[in-house]
């Protein structure tokens, strides 16, 4: 399975329980913090209105101005300002919505996205830049199983987090 080094952090079995440890305790206090955060900012504006459609999946970019979103099944990727003014589509992928994540400046996003070949499901790992109609494969498409991606040291890599190793 081919990798692009430049955003893949490589960890040993030790440091990697020590990384998950953190990640999960960082996760568990950032949630309790933000639940006395967030408040209703007004009334709810409708971003996306589509016949026999429906989104799921929300998730505010780090300075509240744009809000990402997926399709049923986690299909596609779309981002839409906060007032719903403008909206476009990321990707169509299939699981491009299921885990994904916004860089802390907001220019970015990483996601899990497949394909499907028959009954084989191909699973790679992509960095889709807002504002561009291009993305970035930093895990080549491959059939073994691939973890959820997070943004590591300030954005510079990418740590895939899987059951044996993280890539």
């Amino acid at each position: 399975m081919a990798t692009d080094n430049n955003y893949i952090a490589i960890l040993s079995p030790t440091i990697r329980r020590r990384f998950l440890l953190l990640v999960l305790s960082t996760l568990a206090v950032g949630q309790a913090n933000a639940q006395g955060y967030l408040q209703a900012g007004g009334d709810p504006v409708k971003i996306a209105a589509e016949e026999n459609a429906y989104f799921l999946n929300p998730r505010w970019s780090p300075s509240g101005d744009q809000i990402g979103f997926t399709g049923a099944g986690y299909k596609g990727l779309w981002l839409s300002d906060a007032d719903g003014g403008s909206r476009h589509q990321m990707t169509d992928e299939a699981g491009a919505g299921f885990a994904y994540s916004w860089s802390a400046d907001g220019l970015t996003l990483v996601t899990r996205v497949a394909r499907y070949e028959g009954v084989r499901r191909y699973t790679a790992v992509k960095v889709f830049r807002n504002g561009a109609d291009s993305s970035r494969v930093v895990v080549d498409y491959t059939t073994d199983r691939v973890g959820i991606p997070i943004w590591l040291s300030n954005d510079a890599q990418i740590a895939v987090l899987e059951a044996e190793t993280i890539r």
